[in-house]
Protein backbone atom coordinates (compact mmCIF):
# COMPACT_ATOMS: atom_id res chain seq x y z
CA UNK A 1 0.00 0.00 0.00
CA UNK A 2 1.32 3.10 -1.23
CA UNK A 3 0.75 6.06 1.43
CA UNK A 4 2.25 9.00 -0.19
CA UNK A 5 0.56 12.04 -0.91
CA UNK A 6 -2.32 10.72 1.19
CA UNK A 7 -3.14 13.15 4.38
CA UNK A 8 -2.29 12.02 7.81
CA UNK A 9 -6.16 12.53 8.50
CA UNK A 10 -6.94 10.06 5.97
CA UNK A 11 -4.19 7.08 6.89
CA UNK A 12 -5.62 7.70 9.89
CA UNK A 13 -9.38 6.61 9.19
CA UNK A 14 -7.39 3.63 7.04
CA UNK A 15 -5.21 2.43 9.96
CA UNK A 16 -8.88 3.08 11.48
CA UNK A 17 -10.43 0.60 8.74
CA UNK A 18 -7.31 -1.94 8.91
CA UNK A 19 -8.16 -3.47 11.95
CA UNK A 20 -11.80 -4.21 12.26
CA UNK A 21 -13.33 -4.21 15.73
CA UNK A 22 -10.62 -2.12 17.19
CA UNK A 23 -12.49 1.82 17.37
CA UNK A 24 -10.34 4.23 15.20
CA UNK A 25 -8.72 7.24 17.80
CA UNK A 26 -5.68 6.65 20.43
CA UNK A 27 -6.18 4.62 22.99
CA UNK A 28 -5.29 5.49 26.79
CA UNK A 29 -2.34 4.00 27.46
CA UNK A 30 -0.30 4.41 23.99
CA UNK A 31 2.98 2.79 23.99
CA UNK A 32 4.51 5.76 22.13
CA UNK A 33 5.31 9.20 22.18
CA UNK A 34 5.35 12.72 19.83
CA UNK A 35 8.85 14.01 19.75
CA UNK A 36 8.24 16.77 17.24
CA UNK A 37 7.04 15.01 13.71
CA UNK A 38 8.85 11.86 14.94
CA UNK A 39 7.20 8.69 16.96
CA UNK A 40 9.44 7.15 18.99
CA UNK A 41 7.86 3.61 20.58
CA UNK A 42 8.18 3.01 24.05
CA UNK A 43 11.43 0.91 24.92
CA UNK A 44 9.00 -1.64 27.01
CA UNK A 45 6.32 -2.57 23.85
CA UNK A 46 10.06 -3.07 21.70
CA UNK A 47 11.18 -5.56 23.52
CA UNK A 48 7.54 -6.89 23.77
CA UNK A 49 7.18 -6.77 19.91
CA UNK A 50 10.71 -8.43 19.43
CA UNK A 51 9.63 -11.29 21.79
CA UNK A 52 6.34 -12.10 19.96
CA UNK A 53 8.84 -12.03 16.99
CA UNK A 54 10.90 -14.20 18.27
CA UNK A 55 8.01 -16.56 19.07
CA UNK A 56 7.14 -16.43 15.80
CA UNK A 57 10.02 -16.98 14.18
CA UNK A 58 9.52 -20.76 13.74
CA UNK A 59 6.31 -20.56 11.91
CA UNK A 60 7.85 -17.92 9.48
CA UNK A 61 10.95 -19.56 9.14
CA UNK A 62 8.83 -22.98 8.66
CA UNK A 63 6.09 -21.50 6.17
CA UNK A 64 8.96 -19.02 4.36
CA UNK A 65 10.17 -21.75 2.06
CA UNK A 66 7.89 -23.24 -0.80
CA UNK A 67 8.57 -26.90 -0.72
CA UNK A 68 7.62 -26.71 3.31
CA UNK A 69 4.49 -24.75 2.07
CA UNK A 70 3.46 -27.35 -0.41
CA UNK A 71 4.07 -30.07 2.05
CA UNK A 72 1.35 -28.51 4.19
CA UNK A 73 -1.17 -28.07 1.33
CA UNK A 74 -0.44 -31.81 0.96
CA UNK A 75 -1.18 -32.49 4.65
CA UNK A 76 -4.51 -30.11 4.88
CA UNK A 77 -5.58 -32.32 2.24
CA UNK A 78 -4.94 -35.40 3.73
CA UNK A 79 -7.43 -34.35 6.44
CA UNK A 80 -8.08 -35.90 9.72
CA UNK A 81 -6.40 -39.11 8.47
CA UNK A 82 -2.72 -37.70 7.69
CA UNK A 83 0.01 -39.00 5.51
CA UNK A 84 2.77 -40.48 5.62
CA UNK A 85 6.65 -39.75 3.84
CA UNK A 86 5.86 -42.10 1.50
CA UNK A 87 2.86 -40.93 -0.11
CA UNK A 88 3.94 -36.89 0.32
CA UNK A 89 7.03 -38.52 -1.39
CA UNK A 90 4.79 -39.84 -4.09
CA UNK A 91 3.25 -36.23 -4.42
CA UNK A 92 7.00 -34.33 -5.17
CA UNK A 93 10.09 -34.78 -6.76
CA UNK A 94 11.98 -34.75 -3.28
CA UNK A 95 13.12 -37.94 -1.87
CA UNK A 96 12.21 -39.24 1.47
CA UNK A 97 15.41 -38.02 3.34
CA UNK A 98 14.66 -34.53 2.02
CA UNK A 99 11.02 -34.67 3.15
CA UNK A 100 11.50 -35.83 6.37
CA UNK A 101 13.98 -33.14 7.18
CA UNK A 102 11.10 -30.32 5.68
CA UNK A 103 8.81 -32.32 8.17
CA UNK A 104 10.58 -31.73 10.92
CA UNK A 105 10.94 -27.84 10.20
CA UNK A 106 7.42 -27.93 10.18
CA UNK A 107 7.17 -30.46 13.40
CA UNK A 108 9.37 -28.16 15.78
CA UNK A 109 7.35 -25.05 14.42
CA UNK A 110 4.50 -26.58 16.49
CA UNK A 111 2.23 -26.37 12.61
CA UNK A 112 2.03 -30.34 12.00
CA UNK A 113 2.14 -33.14 14.75
CA UNK A 114 3.23 -36.66 13.55
CA UNK A 115 1.54 -39.58 15.07
CA UNK A 116 2.77 -43.35 15.16
CA UNK A 117 0.76 -46.20 13.61
CA UNK A 118 2.36 -49.66 13.66
CA UNK A 119 5.75 -48.85 11.79
CA UNK A 120 4.95 -45.59 9.86
CA UNK A 121 4.34 -41.88 11.01
CA UNK A 122 1.60 -40.22 9.42
CA UNK A 123 1.22 -36.35 10.03
CA UNK A 124 -1.71 -33.61 10.69
CA UNK A 125 -1.93 -30.49 10.95
CA UNK A 126 -1.78 -29.31 14.83
CA UNK A 127 -5.50 -28.50 15.19
CA UNK A 128 -4.62 -26.86 18.21
CA UNK A 129 -3.95 -23.75 16.51
CA UNK A 130 -2.25 -22.26 19.30
CA UNK A 131 0.54 -21.02 17.26
CA UNK A 132 -1.58 -19.24 15.24
CA UNK A 133 -2.94 -17.01 18.63
CA UNK A 134 0.39 -16.01 18.81
CA UNK A 135 0.74 -14.62 15.01
CA UNK A 136 -2.78 -13.02 15.49
CA UNK A 137 -1.44 -11.51 18.44
CA UNK A 138 2.09 -9.66 17.19
CA UNK A 139 -0.18 -8.35 14.06
CA UNK A 140 -2.64 -7.00 15.77
CA UNK A 141 -0.48 -5.22 18.28
CA UNK A 142 1.54 -3.97 14.58
CA UNK A 143 -1.61 -2.53 13.47
CA UNK A 144 -3.04 -0.97 17.08
CA UNK A 145 0.87 0.61 17.04
CA UNK A 146 0.37 1.99 13.65
CA UNK A 147 -2.62 3.19 13.57
CA UNK A 148 -2.38 4.81 17.32
CA UNK A 149 0.56 6.64 15.47
CA UNK A 150 -0.69 8.01 12.65
CA UNK A 151 -4.25 9.40 14.81
CA UNK A 152 -1.25 10.94 17.41
CA UNK A 153 0.11 12.29 14.71
CA UNK A 154 -3.23 13.98 13.22
CA UNK A 155 -4.01 15.35 15.95
CA UNK A 156 -0.45 16.61 16.70
CA UNK A 157 -0.35 18.11 13.25
CA UNK A 158 -3.93 19.36 13.24
CA UNK A 159 -4.88 16.72 10.55
CA UNK A 160 -3.40 18.46 7.40
CA UNK A 161 -0.28 17.55 6.73
CA UNK A 162 0.68 15.00 4.57
CA UNK A 163 2.50 11.29 5.10
CA UNK A 164 5.36 12.10 2.49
Amino acid sequence: MNLQGISVSSAARLAGELVPGIPAGVSGNTPFMLQGSIIVIDKKELRRLHSMFNSCSPLFIALGDEVRQKLVLDIVDAGAEGINVKNLSAKSRLSRPAISHHLKVLKDSGLIEPEKVGTQIFYRIDMGLSYLANVVELVSSIQRLLRDSVVAKTAAAGGNQNLA
